[in-house]
């Protein structure tokens, strides 16, 4: 597997930082304050990233989120209310041409929002759970590149999209051939979401750490 190379690390620390706001919170059974604190290292290593933990939700709004570069969601709230001013700050954001990475649940957060869903791209529809390869389905993407099939235990989430998504799949399972991966634009914007995450059998994967650091790279446009 490729690791994040040393030219793109030397060229990521010469340039001013990068503020990303990592979002978490919702079900409890999704213990993504962990998640991001295994992450939160990773990418912080991979450059010039400054992460910002946070279960505020309201630095969504317009005059909070504007201070960051690169939005992480590993929020899981599907009965939740994605209120018209976080719709409109995060919207805007990402329309502008800034970064958005969901992880996991956040594909089944917020549902109320067609705005958050058309972001996204995918909706959590139903899921199973057991051992599977992972398996790159486009190879020629920078994110994904030299990145070999993995194996995990996980969640397997499936999902509906949103009819006017654009997503081009990363990866799939073997197991019933369901996107795993994805990115599409929104707007000026860059976006990557991924199914995978449910626990720490995921987040501690190589190959799942190495596609989300490459992830928020070409979010904020370093590859």
């Amino acid at each position: 597997m490729l690791g994040v190379s040393d030219a793109a690390t030397e060229a990521a620390q010469s340039q001013p930082e990068l503020r990303v706001l990592f979002e978490i919170g919702g079900y409890e059974g999704h213990d993504m304050r962990a998640c991001a604190a295994v992450l939160k290292p990773k990418l912080e290593a991979a450059g010039q990233f400054v992460v910002n933990i946070t279960d505020d939700w309201e630095q969504f709004r317009k005059e909070n989120i504007l201070k960051y570069d690169l939005v992480v969601s590993g929020i899981c709230a599907r009965r939740s209310i994605f209120t018209k001013e976080w719709e409109e700050g995060l919207s805007g954001f990402v329309e502008s041409g800034k970064g958005f990475i969901g992880l996991h649940g956040s594909t089944d957060s917020f549902r109320d929002s067609d705005v958050y869903w058309r972001i996204v791209g995918g909706r959590f529809t139903r899921h199973g759970h057991g051992e599977h390869t992972v398996r790159i389905a486009d190879r020629s993407h920078v994110i994904v590149k030299g990145v070999a099939d993995f194996q995990l235990i996980d969640e397997t989430y499936c999902h509906e999209f949103h009819p006017d998504s654009k997503v081009t799949v990363l990866a799939r399972r073997d197991c019933d051939d369901e996107p795993a991966a994805w990115v599409q634009h929104y707007g000026d914007g860059r976006v990557f979401c991924t199914s995978i995450g449910h626990d720490h059998q995921s987040w501690n994967a190589p190959g799942y750490q190495e596609i989300f650091t490459r992830a928020c790279l070409w979010a904020t446009r370093k590859i």
